[in-house]
């Protein structure tokens, strides 16, 4: 069948979309970086590959993702706070392979990324289109929970004197 007329292909077109897209579910899911060795999915399926410290391969295809693609694809999550110029920088690695590199260089991302109206980096928590099924699409946000500050135990042993210090006060104020 041609279309004659620019309206009406453009409205067949919608109504076929939408009626792909009825059915459809949007699933999210979330990549945890846990430490520097440990990445966790929440979609089941998923098999992880650590590559090096802070890089891995994620094969979603198991999880039923057929096609990779859109911003998720090649999109940026901020680190924590503590980490302001590196972000968690997730790319295609072909076929239905993923590549998450945390504390990747904020100056050295591309250009041009953005997901739906937002620019590189996203938040942690928001989430962008990675790929999509045969019915499906596929949501993702990279969560980094490993780079947690530690206290140092000297740090712990000065808190610790500081409120003996203050208990012994309260103690001979009372007595």
């Amino acid at each position: 069948m041609r279309c004659r007329s620019m309206v009406v292909c453009a409205a067949l077109a919608g109504v076929l979309f939408a009626a792909r897209s009825a059915d459809a579910a949007q699933i999210g899911f979330s990549l945890t970086e846990v430490d520097s060795t440990t990445l966790v999915s929440s979609l089941p399926g998923t098999v992880i590959t650590l590559v090096n410290p802070d890089e891995w391969l994620i094969d979603v295809g198991p999880a039923g993702i057929t096609q990779v693609g859109g911003g998720g694809a090649n999109m940026a999550w901020a680190e924590p706070a503590n980490e302001p110029n590196e972000v968690n920088y997730l790319t295609a690695a072909g076929g239905t392979t993923l590549r998450l590199r945390s504390d990747f260089p904020l100056a050295s991302l591309p250009a041009g990324l953005i997901c739906g109206a937002s620019p590189a980096p996203l938040a942690q928590g928001v989430t962008c289109l990675v790929g999509v099924s045969a019915t499906d699409s596929f949501f993702v946000t990279v969560i980094d929970t490993g780079d947690a500050s530690v206290p140092e135990p000297v740090s712990m042993l000065l808190l610790g004197t500081g409120l003996a210090g203050l208990g012994v006060r309260r103690w001979r104020q009372r007595g």
